[in-house]
């Protein structure tokens, strides 16, 4: 089972930056009382004194053999 989830945020930082950035991290949890993998990317656009961040998430349940 895999269900992704996403979502934009605006944000302000103390400096002056015009670029673009990925940040990835990846993460193990709990889901429902099955072992799963948690992904999140997150896609940054930056601005003189603004950020604005695409986030996607996907949580997958890992394959259980038993």
């Amino acid at each position: 089972m895999k269900e992704t989830y996403w979502e934009f945020s605006f944000g302000f930082y103390p400096g002056i930056l015009i670029g673009f950035r990925t940040y990835q991290e990846e993460s193990a949890l709990d889901w429902d009382g099955d072992p799963a993998s948690m992904k999140e990317h997150n896609h940054v656009f930056y601005l003189p004194f603004l950020d604005i961040c695409y986030k996607l998430i996907t949580l997958e349940k890992t394959k259980n053999d038993g």
